[in-house]
């Protein structure tokens, strides 16, 4: 898609986003080192932050503004399991099929285990640095910017806004989009973005094409996140998680009840086994909460890890 298409069809590109931003589904965070053209604000020691950006159109290749992936991230009893989830194109994944076995039992405490290790989403967007007062330097760039759900609902209330006296706005329009306020806070110990906004419609440059034709060049293209070798081989993965849960034998890692007297315990039950109510420990039930509540749970596990 050249700038002039983008421009001429600008009414049916609304249309699409506006379609598949209503198929969207929630998630969390993730990392933000893996990429040099990755960027986030820096927090102050009290864990606030602010910047001013523009969220940019699809860039040239690419059908949607964002790119969508699935991420796992949680700690066991054999460290650290951080691992982008191959479900994100559409293949087999041992964690997933793990959780599975476990929701399954209907019991609470291994429902619990497979919630603490379920797939978080990130977003993947384009995004045009208009303030950014702790990196002077990022003014004017566009870099990528990675979210979870709570950020990505507000570009969907945005899009479709829930009350009359709202108007509406596509946020990924050069010409009627809006700048978008990231306000980063620290609540209870999480990170808090509900202060950010959206300001008022306006043009980008004044409508100067010339200036937009050249920012349109600058997008990255996003289907980078998803190229089949970051999700690497199945029976690697599945090596990996099952030496991460502490399975004794990595081809027959206990899932089931009769198996699970033959997993080794540990603090945080091992995430492969069944277990019993008396094995959610509060360790356990932290990470629960940590990794529902946290706009940025696979970022506190990744920089764990690392």
């Amino acid at each position: 898609m050249s700038f002039a298409n983008l421009k001429r069809n600008r009414g049916k590109q609304s249309a699409k986003i506006k379609e598949a931003l209503k198929s969207q589904s929630s998630g969390g965070g993730s990392d933000r080192s893996e990429n040099p053209n990755l960027w986030y604000p820096k927090t102050d020691e009290a864990g606030n932050g602010y910047a001013v950006v523009r969220f940019m159109p699809p860039a040239e290749g690419n059908n949607l503004p964002w790119q969508k992936r699935f991420k796992h991230g949680w700690k066991d009893k054999g460290g650290w399991m951080i691992a982008e989830c191959p479900t994100t194109i559409d293949k087999e994944c041992p964690i997933c099929e793990a959780n599975r076995e476990l929701w399954q039992t209907e019991q609470k405490a291994n429902r619990g285990i497979a919630s603490m290790r379920k797939r978080k989403i990130e977003y993947f967007l384009n995004v045009l640095i208009e303030s950014d007062s702790k990196n002077p330097e990022n003014e004017g760039q566009v870099k990528i910017f990675r979210c979870g759900t709570k950020i990505f609902e507000m570009i969907q209330n945005a899009q479709t806004p829930e009350f009359e006296d709202e108007v509406a706005i596509d946020p990924f329009d050069l010409w009627e989009g809006a700048s978008f306020k990231l306000k980063i806070r620290k609540v209870e110990g999480q990170t808090n973005y509900d202060k950010s906004e959206f300001t008022k419609a306006s043009e980008l440059y004044d409508g100067d094409e010339s200036k937009l034709e050249d920012l349109y060049g600058q997008l990255h293209d996003l289907s980078e996140f998803v190229k089949p070798e970051i999700f690497g081989d199945y029976d690697k993965l599945k090596a990996r998680f099952n030496r991460v849960i502490g399975a004794e034998n990595v081809r027959n890692a206990p899932t089931s009840a009769e198996d699970a007297v033959k997993a080794p315990s540990a603090d945080v039950p091992a995430a492969g086994r069944a277990t019993t109510e008396a094995d959610n420990s509060p360790s356990a039930t932290a990470q629960l909460e940590t990794a529902e509540t946290a706009e940025d749970a696979l970022a506190m596990f990744s920089d764990l890890a690392s």
